[in-house]
């Protein structure tokens, strides 16, 4: 049995590992010793620099997929990862290049529970850390406690760094610690949780917050706890004020559904009342005179549309945006700009059209939204809209209309109402 003693990081590993396998060792001949840095250590290779992805000629050569996970694999407290991670290496390099493809392969299961384990650490570490401020020098320093899994410190660092550049701060745990000053990071031994400062003046502010956008109705007991486990609370400010939101939330939801009843009966609708006419006139001052529902409250006017009352194309808005609902006119917004502009270039980029009937009906009225806009269809009649969905019966559905045969073209269909959508407006010859 050959022993083998490095620091416990991934490039020291890596450095050995590479030289065992070099000499030949297989898996079961080896018995790997973490040691610290201020141990003398019975190396048997001399570390050499970390492995690199362009690796010189008779270097070991792996599949792409393995140093990554070789380096979150190596983050986990588990003493065994490091043989796990040399019988795959061992594997990989010994007629089994494509072994991390078998997934029901024990050490591959067991690497990926591994990193799994190590990835979701990584996560709740940087969801769940606090930062309290406390005063050092004259400028503040913010100081939080976390109490990791696995050896993820040092890995998660650059994030803390990127995130809160501008801070000043340190991140304590039982196992390491974070700093960074504003320039650079450095760490710094294991501190014990009375280092850690308990609370500072904003927490009260914080725990306000956190009440008023808490929602009852949406309460999911154990998706919450499987998402923020209970050994995160002691160190979360909010997590004080729980289990009172929690006990309370029944009753606050009964009196949410009171007063929403009590908001529908009084905001009722009914059918908006259409003339059985062809006249454009009296069409759009019946829908401008509409307040079949509540809706009509909220919006400025009726965006009717325009247009030749026989144009052969009819494009229909899903509803007003604000600058149509202030102007009255339609596709006058970012969207019917960018439409406007496709319909100017040539017909192999995007479709050529004149004098359209262009119609964005709505007033906010749910009831008379779809009713006005088939009126307004068979008024004109385009050959385009004379297959119009019969989906326009509230203003929450979509008005759109259905490819139709044209003279040497067809068209399609433009639930129109955002740029994206617009994006996809290309004729089909």
């Amino acid at each position: 049995m050959n022993q083998i003693s490095f620091f416990p990081t991934f490039e020291r590993w890596q450095n050995v590992a590479r030289g065992a396998v070099q000499q030949g060792l297989a898996p079961m001949e080896i018995s790997w010793e973490e040691i610290g840095e201020d141990q003398p250590g019975l190396q048997l290779f001399d570390e050499a620099e970390p492995v690199v992805s362009q690796m010189p000629s008779g270097e070991i050569r792996v599949p792409k997929r393995y140093l990554p996970l070789a380096r979150l694999v190596a983050l986990h407290r588990d003493p065994s990862r490091w043989a796990l991670l040399y019988r795959l290496l061992w594997r990989l390099t010994h007629g089994a290049p494509h072994l991390l493809e078998i997934a029901v392969d024990s050490d591959v299961a067991q690497a990926a529970a591994f990193e799994k384990s190590v990835r979701h650490d990584i996560h709740k570490m940087r969801a769940f850390v606090r930062f309290r401020e406390v005063s050092l020098g004259d400028e503040p320093w913010f100081v939080a406690w976390f109490e990791p899994e696995h050896h993820i410190v040092e890995h998660n660092a650059p994030f803390f760094a990127d995130r809160f550049a501008s801070m000043r701060w340190s991140i304590l745990t039982p196992e390491r610690c974070a700093h960074w000053d504003g320039r650079a990071l450095s760490f710094t031994p294991a501190v014990p949780r009375s280092e850690a400062p308990r609370n500072d003046k904003v927490e009260d502010l914080w725990r306000t917050y956190y009440a008023n956008i808490f929602n009852p109705a949406r309460v999911k007991v154990h998706a919450m706890q499987a998402e923020m486990p209970k050994k995160y609370w002691r160190n979360l400010p909010e997590a004080t004020l729980i289990p009172s939101l929690l006990r309370d939330a029944p009753a606050r939801v009964e009196t949410m559904m009171k007063k929403s009843g009590a908001k529908k009966s009084s905001d009722s609708w009914h059918p908006a009342p259409v003339p059985a006419t062809s006249s454009l006139t009296e069409l759009r001052e019946a829908a401008l005179a509409c307040t079949a529902c509540p809706l009509y409250k909220n919006a400025t006017q009726t965006v009717f549309g325009e247009g030749p009352k026989r144009a052969r194309l009819m494009f229909l808005g899903e509803q007003p945006g604000d600058q149509e609902d202030l102007s009255g006119k339609p596709f006058v917004g970012p969207a019917g700009q960018l439409l406007s502009a496709r319909s100017r270039k040539p017909a192999s980029t995007a479709t050529r059209f004149t004098s359209p009937t262009r119609s964005n009906i709505s007033n906010g009225n749910r009831a008379g939204n779809g009713a006005f806009i088939k009126s307004r269809a068979r008024a004109t009649s385009p050959p385009a809209v004379r297959g119009l969905k019969r989906n326009c019966d509230s203003l929450g559905q979509t008005c759109s209309s259905v490819s139709a045969p044209l003279p040497r073209r067809q068209f399609l269909a433009l639930p129109f109402g955002s740029r994206a959508s617009a994006e996809k407006f290309y004729p089909r010859i």
